[in-house]
C-alpha cells in the first residue's frame, strides 16, 4: 500500500494536505466512508469525461484562433496547442471538477473556485486563451455538472477538522 505521509514530502503543500485528508478516508474502516469515496470517484470521473466531450465538441464547432496565432510577439514557452481556443478545456475540466467536488465537500468550496479562476488567468497569461474562452469553458463545465448532478448526486461530506498548517498551506498553495 502506498504511503501518502511519504509522498507528500515531495509535492506541493496544498497536496500534501489534501493526500492526507484522502489517506484518513482511505484508511477509514468505515463502509459507507469506502462507499462514498468511490461513489465521489465515479462521479468526478463522469464530469471529467463529459465536460471534455463538450468542450471538445464546441471547439471543432467554433474553430477560433489562438492570441498567439493572432499576434506573432507572444511567445509560449512550452509549445504551441494544435487545436482551437474557444472553449479553454482547462476551464472546462476545472469548472467541471470544482462544482461537483464543492457540492460534495462545502467547506473547500471556496478554495476550489478560487483554483478554477487561477487555472483560467493562468492561461490567458500564457498566451494561450482569451478571456471569453475561459469564461466559456467555465459555464460549460460548471452545466455539465449541474447535469451529472441531477442525474446522479452526491452525498454531502463535512471533511475532519484541519489544523492552523493545512489551512495555511492549501490557502498558500499556488499549483495550478
Amino acid at each position: 500500500a502506498r504511503s501518502f505521509s511519504r509522498s507528500a514530502s515531495r509535492t506541493s503543500p496544498g497536496t500534501a494536505a489534501a493526500s492526507s485528508r484522502c489517506s484518513a478516508m482511505r484508511t477509514n474502516s468505515s463502509t459507507v466512508a469506502k462507499t462514498l469515496a468511490e461513489e465521489g470517484w465515479d462521479v468526478t470521473a463522469v464530469d471529467f469525461a463529459d465536460a471534455a466531450i463538450g468542450c471538445w465538441d464546441a471547439k471543432f464547432t467554433y474553430w477560433y484562433i489562438r492570441p498567439w496565432q493572432v499576434d506573432p510577439s507572444i511567445a509560449l514557452p512550452l509549445g504551441a496547442p494544435n487545436h482551437p481556443s474557444y472553449p479553454s478545456g482547462h476551464s472546462c475540466v476545472t469548472a467541471a471538477y470544482s462544482e461537483v467536488l464543492g457540492k460534495a465537500f462545502p467547506d473547500v468550496r471556496p478554495s476550489l473556485a478560487a483554483n478554477v479562476d487561477a487555472a483560467g488567468q493562468s492561461r490567458i497569461n500564457g498566451g494561450l486563451h482569451y478571456r471569453f474562452d475561459i469564461v466559456a469553458g467555465q459555464v460549460l463545465g460548471r452545466e455539465v455538472a449541474l447535469g451529472v448532478e441531477r442525474e446522479r448526486p452526491l452525498a454531502r461530506v463535512a471533511l475532519p477538522a484541519r489544523g492552523r498548517d493545512d489551512e495555511e498551506a492549501v490557502a498558500g498553495d499556488g499549483d495550478v
